[in-house]
């Protein structure tokens, strides 16, 4: 499975391993984190929504195949899931 995290933060953005997610997110200022999981399975989705901090039944609905774009408002952040078809696939 390919990985891309990106750290955008006043201005700047950083690549980090998935592995150092977790605490790197704990010292951000305002700003976000895209993640990038190229076809990743449930427990991937899981495990990298742990590591975010992300509640289970938070990352538990949008594990699913065939997820619809979402977003879930929390209290310190918002989890925004988009897919995208790949072309030539049948819808």
């Amino acid at each position: 499975m390919t990985t891309t995290c990106i750290v955008f933060e006043q201005g700047s953005e950083r690549l980090v391993p998935l592995s150092d997610i977790g605490p790197t997110i704990s010292g951000v200022a305002p700003g976000f984190v895209w993640i990038h999981l190229d076809r990743p399975s449930a427990i991937q989705i899981i495990d990298t929504a742990g590591r975010l901090g992300i509640p289970a039944e938070v990352a538990n609905g949008i594990s699913h195949p065939h997820q619809r774009p979402t977003m879930v408002l929390l209290d310190d952040f918002a989890v925004v899931v988009l897919t995208a078809k790949q072309s030539g696939m049948p819808s």
